[in-house]
């Protein structure tokens, strides 16, 4: 075996442990539809859409990825494009209803550790920025499969 065959199979090797499994997917998958269901509970925050990005939504996170989160606001709820102070105050009004629900520990302003799975969740407002980056390198990766 020469020394190529031998990096390709480390390689491989190390990309089947940090590689995310079908559980992972679907832990961050039911991680996203339970922070939706409480910004839906939300009465300030009815029509907001939570959506995920950074290296989930590009699909280049390993199995102890974090899990990035923006609460999209619509247009007309309170203003069109909220300042600093009023992300707070919506950020808030979040932690408070993931207090309530009480299955997701907080750890700083809106970093949250899902209790179920142990996978921390940055939450940020209107992070339009931070989702086109995801979806440039999603592109990227689907073009290209050598870009992982």
């Amino acid at each position: 075996m020469n020394r190529y065959n031998l990096l390709d199979l480390t390689i491989r090797d190390i990309l089947r442990v940090i590689n995310p499994s079908k559980d992972d997917w679907s832990f961050r998958f039911e991680i996203i539809n339970e922070i939706r269901d409480i910004v839906g509970s939300i009465e300030n925050l009815r029509g907001a859409t939570v959506e995920p990005f950074g290296s989930f939504a590009s699909n280049l996170f390993t199995k102890w990825g974090d899990l990035d989160i923006s609460i999209e606001l619509q247009n007309g709820t309170y203003i069109s494009s909220p300042g600093k102070k009023h992300k707070q105050s919506v950020l808030q009004e979040v932690l408070k209803a993931f207090r309530k629900k009480g299955n997701l520990h907080d750890v700083l302003t809106l970093l949250v550790t899902s209790g179920s799975y142990d996978i921390s969740c940055d939450i940020s407002i209107n992070n339009v920025s931070g989702q086109m980056k995801s979806n440039i390198l999603f592109w990227i990766n689907e073009i290209d499969g050598r870009f992982l």
